[in-house]
């Protein structure tokens, strides 16, 4: 049964994100800005982290961009060594784009980052409050799971 969004809840939810947001992207900038690369390059690595296996064409309409496009956003990461392309197994004329373990470890390393910022504010509440956000993060993590089993 779903509950109405109330309006502080929403305002709320708002708030955080606004103040979240600019830390996080504080933190992207600086750990794009050290790595040289585009929030689209980003982007692309933060799909492909789920270990499936795309063909360009595949990627592109994720990203929203054309073939040629996503093709040379996909050869700057390969030399770069973020991305790795591979031959698709059942057509050899076929090769498939997945993410690297050097990628795999940046993005690893801006989550740490982002985790240990996020830590710093939750260390600032009272034990209590430090409960009642993890009720409430376990609750949402809760939610988002049954949303991604539905679609």
């Amino acid at each position: 049964m779903k509950r109405p969004i109330t309006r502080e809840l929403e305002q709320g939810m708002l708030a955080v994100r606004r103040a979240m947001m600019r830390g996080v992207m504080r933190s992207a900038i600086d750990t794009l800005g050290v790595v040289d690369l585009t929030l689209l390059q980003l982007g692309t690595l933060l799909l492909l982290e789920d270990g499936e296996a795309r063909t360009v064409g595949a990627l592109g309409e994720q990203i929203g961009r054309s073939l040629s496009a996503t093709s040379r956003l996909v050869d700057a990461l390969v030399k770069r060594e973020l991305l790795r392309r591979e031959e698709d197994p059942d057509d050899r004329r076929v090769r498939r784009v997945t993410i690297a373990a050097r990628g795999r470890k940046l993005l690893v390393t801006m989550a740490r980052r982002r985790a240990e910022a996020e830590m710093r504010l939750i260390e600032a509440l009272a034990p209590e409050d430090q409960r009642t956000v993890l009720r409430g993060l376990e609750l949402l993590a809760e939610a988002a799971r049954k949303q991604v089993d539905d679609v």
